[in-house]
């Protein structure tokens, strides 16, 4: 199996006897702490391209919590309980206390999840691309008889509990300007002068298969403006991140009037281009040359919404 046994239930029950007394919350994340350290090497090797790789392009994911199906899959679910309970913590208060990831909210993001689910138990190489909603879900209420939907905050602080932040992989995505065509070596290049500047972060939430050596990735990325240039005044900053910030803010945000509209298609946008340079950067990296791209490569899309795509991976590859 991926993580010994014996391993995992002397490195979690260190750590509960020196931490001492814990709130379930700190407990849950020492678990997935332990789980991401363990297979830390793993985790990096599955985005290699020595066997075809899958990548799942989607606008929702409804993973729903990973904790009891993590251990599950790596066969620790017993082992973890029997730790817990022999240090006076109930498992099912600890489960509990993961808050779902509200990175969709209907059946749409639940079929992605399952597909992830599935590529894993069968030793498939498949990826997610999705996006990290703010408010992704909403928390339900009822006021006086009526329905009342409140912001549901599914991360804290210091993030969620299962995701790892790729600072350092963070991507510029661009949105408008103008274009401008060139002829170097007798080739005739094109260039995007001008453009709104948008950084795209990359977060990864591993996926593991059933009782098996696959560790694949679902990764989110998250909208960050630029950082500010001296030349510009505060009150045009304040507007572009506050513009900038929106792609990731909710899940399928109002659309019945124009700027609804657009900021739709801006979201399905930066999904794509991304996850596409991401991808193609990985690949030639790996591969020093395209020509093998469709022998490594398969994209598919859920739904409609990722289908920007098609064209953005012409532009990228030119």
């Amino acid at each position: 199996m991926l993580i010994n046994k014996r391993t995992f239930k002397e490195t979690l029950s260190k750590q509960l006897v020196d931490a001492g007394p814990l709130p379930s919350s700190h407990v849950l994340l020492m678990i997935a702490s332990i789980i991401k350290e363990l297979l830390s090497d793993k985790a990096a090797s599955a985005l290699d391209f020595k066997q075809k790789q899958v990548y799942y392009f989607s606008m929702e994911f409804l993973p729903g919590r990973f904790i009891e199906t993590n251990l599950l899959n790596l066969d620790l679910l017993d082992s973890c309980k029997e730790i817990l309970c022999s240090n006076q913590y109930d498992p099912d208060l600890i489960f509990q206390s993961e808050l779902d990831a509200a990175l969709g909210n209907g059946g749409l993001g639940r079929l992605a999840a399952c597909f992830l689910d599935s590529l894993a138990a069968l030793n498939f190489v498949g990826h997610g691309m999705g996006l990290r909603y703010q408010y992704g879900l909403f928390e339900q209420k009822i006021s006086e008889q009526k329905q009342v939907e409140l912001p549901d905050q599914w991360f804290n602080g210091s993030g969620y509990v299962w995701e790892k932040v790729q600072a350092d992989k963070a991507l510029i995505v661009h949105f408008g300007g103008a274009i401008q065509s060139s002829v170097q070596n007798n080739r005739l290049t094109f260039h995007v002068n001008d453009a709104e500047e948008v950084k795209a972060i990359p977060y990864t939430i591993p996926i593991f298969g059933y009782q098996n050596e696959q560790v694949n990735q679902l990764t989110v990325w998250k909208a960050e403006t630029m950082p500010a240039s001296p030349h510009v005044e505060f009150e045009a900053y304040a507007k572009g991140k506050r513009k900038a910030e929106e792609i990731t803010e909710f899940l399928y945000p109002d659309d019945s009037h124009y700027d609804g509209k657009v900021l739709r298609l801006r979201q399905q946008y930066f999904l794509v281009s991304a996850g596409l340079q991401s991808i193609l950067s990985s690949f030639l990296h790996s591969e020093g040359v395209i020509e093998n791209l469709a022998k490594k490569l398969a994209i598919q899309i859920n739904d409609t919404h990722p289908s920007p795509h098609y064209s953005r991976v012409y532009e990228i590859i030119d």
